[in-house]
């Protein structure tokens, strides 16, 4: 099947066990579950739950962001974070009373701290997912 006939859930998977060292018998090892049932997602077959799409970013070492929207739980990407465009960034970056190495060290605070925010937003929304995963199917 070509990649526009597949969904991006599909194309996703079929994209990833195409690379170098990767295959479906790696990634059903790697990510707990059955190349039986990846083979029926690569074949365009659902069945996705949110588990299932974080062991698969797991496995592969790839960003949940990403693998949610090849699973279309998300209309779109956020942009990535120019750190230059964050304001405390940028504050930190233009203060002239601070070395080039205390810079540094504030930046790779500062960006962590981005980081660790994503995360718990990425969190929330996979909750509100779940949640609503569970009053569809009572």
């Amino acid at each position: 099947m070509s990649d526009a006939g597949r969904s991006t859930w599909a194309t996703f998977l079929a994209q990833q066990t195409a690379r170098p060292g990767w295959s479906v018998a790696r990634l059903a090892r790697e990510s707990g579950i059955h190349r039986s049932t990846i083979f029926r997602w690569i074949k365009g077959d659902g069945g996705i739950t949110m588990q299932s799409i974080r062991s698969i970013a797991d496995a592969l070492q790839v960003d949940m962001q990403v693998a949610l929207l090849a699973a279309g739980n998300l209309v779109t990407a956020p942009p990535p974070v120019d750190p230059r465009e964050d304001p405390v960034i940028r504050a930190i970056l233009n203060n002239g009373r601070l070395t080039e190495a205390e810079k540094s060290a504030f930046v790779k605070r500062e960006l962590d701290r981005i980081e660790q925010d994503q995360a718990r937003r990425l969190a929330d929304y996979e909750f509100f997912l779940q949640q609503r995963e569970g009053r569809d199917s009572a």
